[in-house]
C-alpha cells in the first residue's frame, strides 16, 4: 500500500488550560488485516513485535480464527500457527528472548511455548501457582522484560505473575493482601528502560506502576469525560522518550502521558478509513520506533511512522 499521512488530531488541552503538547504527525506505513491468501483477521486481541531481535516481525493473536500469526515488518504472512499446536482462542502472544512464541488462551491455565517453526515445545501450567481460596488462574496478555522474565496477567485474580525463563515463579504484582495492587479489570502491561512495569486497568485508576523488583511506585489516569479522562483504557506502550501511550478503546483514540501521569495529548480519530481508529485494544513500538496499533473494531493492525524523527532517535 502507499503511505498515508495522518495528522495529529487529538485534543491536547484540558478545559481552561493551555495546550500541553502538540500531537505528532504520523505516516501510515502498512496495514495488516488479512493473510497473503486473502483470509481476513477475525477478532484479533493482541499484537507484539520482536523486541529482542532485528527482524521487525509482527505477532498477532488472531483470536477468532484460532491462530497465532507472524507477519513481516511490511505485512507479508510468515506463519499461521493453529491446528498443529492446538491453538484455541488465543488472547495473548509474545516473542521471548530466545525467539520462541509464548501464547495464552482464554479460560486455560496452560501457556503454550512454540519454537521458531511453530511447533509446541513446552507447556507452562500456571495452576500450580494458584493459592488457596483464589479463583482459577485465567491468563490474559503477556509481556517479556529485558531480562527475559515473562509477566502474565491473571484475569481470574486480578494480579500479575512474574516467571523466569524456566517458568519458575519469581513474584506477583497485586492480588489479595496488596493495598497498592487492588486492580479492576487488568488489561495490558509494558516496561520502561529501567524495568518498571506499567499496568492498565479498565476500571478506576487507569495506570499502575511497579519497579523492577515489584515494589509499587505510582498510579495515575482517572476516568472521565475531559480530554485526559479515560473511558476504557486497554493497550499500553512506552516510547523511547519515556512517554506512556494508552489505547482508550471506547474513545477510539490513544492518550499520551508522561511517566508521572501528566497528560500530554490525545491522538487519533474514530472511523474505518486508513489511519482512523475503531476500538483500539493493543499497541506496541518496534525497534525502529514505529507505532503498531491493533483495532478490534476494524480487525487490523496499522503500523505508523513518525513524520518527524523524535528527539533522541
Amino acid at each position: 500500500m502507499s503511505a498515508v499521512f495522518v495528522s495529529g488530531e487529538g485534543d491536547s488541552s484540558e478545559p481552561g488550560q493551555a495546550d500541553r503538547a502538540k500531537p505528532p504527525d504520523l505516516v501510515l506505513r502498512c496495514t495488516i488485516d488479512r493473510y497473503d491468501d486473502g483470509t481476513r483477521l477475525r477478532d484479533p486481541l493482541s499484537v507484539d513485535t520482536d523486541h529482542f531481535g532485528a527482524s521487525g516481525e509482527i505477532l498477532v493473536a488472531d483470536t477468532g480464527n484460532n491462530l497465532v500469526s507472524v507477519f513481516s515488518a511490511s505485512g507479508k504472512t510468515r506463519q499461521k500457527i493453529g491446528k498443529g499446536a492446538a491453538i484455541c482462542a488465543p488472547i495473548g502472544a509474545v516473542f521471548d528472548r530466545r525467539g520462541r512464541i509464548v501464547v495464552s488462551e482464554m479460560d486455560s491455565p496452560i501457556l503454550k511455548v512454540l519454537d521458531f517453526k511453530g511447533a509446541l515445545a513446552e507447556r507452562i501450567d500456571l495452576s500450580r501457582h494458584q493459592e488457596d481460596g483464589e479463583e482459577a488462574i485465567n491468563p490474559g496478555r503477556l509481556a517479556c522484560d529485558a531480562e527475559g522474565n515473562l509477566h502474565v496477567i491473571d484475569r481470574g485474580n486480578q494480579k500479575v505473575l512474574v516467571l523466569d525463563e524456566k517458568g519458575r515463579l519469581l513474584r506477583k504484582l497485586g492480588g489479595r493482601g496488596h493495598d497498592e495492587g487492588q486492580f479492576r479489570m487488568l488489561q495490558d502491561l509494558a516496561f520502561d528502560d529501567e524495568g518498571a512495569c506499567y499496568l492498565t486497568s479498565a476500571r478506576e485508576t487507569a495506570v499502575h506502576v511497579f519497579d523492577s523488583r515489584g515494589r509499587f511506585l505510582i498510579r495515575f489516569g482517572e476516568h472521565g469525560y475531559s480530554a485526559s479522562g479515560f473511558s476504557f483504557p486497554c493497550g499500553i506502550a512506552l516510547d523511547e522518550q519515556g512517554r506512556v501511550w494508552v489505547a482508550d478503546s471506547l474513545q477510539h483514540e490513544v492518550k499520551v502521558l508522561d511517566s508521572q501521569g501528566g497528560y500530554l495529548f490525545s491522538w487519533g480519530v474514530p472511523g474505518e478509513a486508513e489511519g482512523a481508529l475503531n476500538y483500539p485494544v493493543d499497541l506496541t513500538f518496534d525497534s525502529k520506533g514505529s507505532l503498531l496499533i491493533l483495532e478490534k473494531g476494524n480487525a487490523r493492525v496499522q503500523v505508523f511512522q513518525f513524520a518527524e524523527v523524535p528527539a533522541g532517535k
